[in-house]
């Protein structure tokens, strides 16, 4: 297994700064080309960043703060949630509200996400609920919010099969839904009473990964809703964003202690450092693993490239202990 100290780890700095924002930057994502990235902030702006140095371009200004966006599978729409309590889809060629607002909740949306198929958007808010909408009709599925939590839904994500949800919330709770017919089919998953504010799904999804209000990453079994090992005291403070690179084998999670840390998602062992001059709310991989974008607390948005040193290690980890995981899974 790999071993590095903390001074030996890799500590790259920002291939990309962006300004813009004039207050919290809250939500980023990497549009598939690689080229773009496109973030949201308390100021009430999404922007839309060239990593060729053009300036962000604002897509809309909105009364409160824009805290959630996820890119629809297509690659060029993008939902949007935030204060206003609504959702919208927006057309990033056109730079306009397509669909929308989509209003069904009774506090802020705090959380977006998107089926494989694209038929379907989860949103989960401080309301305690989680609304899933056809995005064809922009209707809620069903008369009312679907599935109804005892505390805020921090964060909500769909298997990549697209029947399964899960989510996270501020008891602390991880839940994994039939979201169709609003059947609970593992959970409550609860290790204490700390907040988990970011989940991810293992890229063959006998796992999820889950990130605390106490800096603890744990990884937990996607059928038992069991955990599995030991959890990782991976932060200093609350993780607020967890990004699996797309070959599944980086995780990166997002802290206010001002770091974003790289490890192998199978090991949790630690590969890189990225450090930042505030608090770190997401991070979101490009489509080929080779860049991270970051948003901060500071106003700025980062792009960094990742050590080739450091995939390579992760890839390299993963194989080695491939078979082992499976086995331990199994039990």
């Amino acid at each position: 297994m790999l071993s590095l100290s903390l001074n030996q780890l890799p500590q790259p700095s920002a291939l990309e700064t962006f300004h813009g924002h004039r207050e919290i930057v809250w939500s980023v994502v990497f549009l598939p080309n690689g080229k773009e990235v496109v973030s949201s902030s308390s100021d009430g702006t999404i922007r839309l960043w060239n990593l060729d140095g053009e300036s962000g371009i604002i897509l809309e200004r909105y009364n409160g703060a824009v805290f959630c966006l996820a890119l629809l599978p297509d690659g060029r729409r993008l939902a949007s949630g935030g204060l206003d309590r609504s959702v919208n889809i927006w057309d990033l060629d056109a730079q306009m509200v397509v669909d929308g607002p989509w209003k069904g909740h009774a506090s802020s949306v705090r959380y977006v996400d998107v089926s494989s198929d694209c038929r379907y958007l989860a949103s989960g808010s401080f309301d305690h609920n989680v609304n899933l909408w056809d995005t064809e009709s922009g209707q809620i599925v069903g008369d009312q919010a679907c599935l109804k939590g005892d505390k805020e839904i921090n964060c909500v994500k769909f298997s990549r099969k697209g029947y399964k949800l899960l989510t996270g919330s501020g008891n602390g709770c991880l839940h994994i839904w039939d979201w169709e017919s609003g059947k609970l089919l593992v959970g409550p998953m609860k290790a204490d009473e700390t907040p988990i504010w970011a989940v991810a799904w293992s890229l063959d999804e006998t796992r999820i990964l889950s990130g605390s209000s106490d800096g603890t990453l744990r990884r937990w079994h996607a059928v038992t809703g069991h955990a599995v090992d030991e959890p990782v005291n991976a932060h200093e403070s609350i993780i607020y964003s967890l990004s699996l690179s797309h070959n599944g084998c980086c995780l990166a999670s997002a802290s206010s202690d001002h770091t974003v840390k790289i490890w192998n998602a199978t090991t949790f062992e630690q590969l890189a450092i990225l450090t930042h001059r505030d608090e770190v709310n997401c991070i979101a991989f490009s489509t080929d693993d080779r860049l991270l974008a970051s948003a901060c607390s500071d106003s700025l948005v980062y792009v960094w490239e990742l050590p080739q040193a450091s995939l390579d290690s992760g890839l390299a980890i993963d194989k080695g202990c491939e078979a082992s995981s499976h086995d331990l899974l199994r039990d």
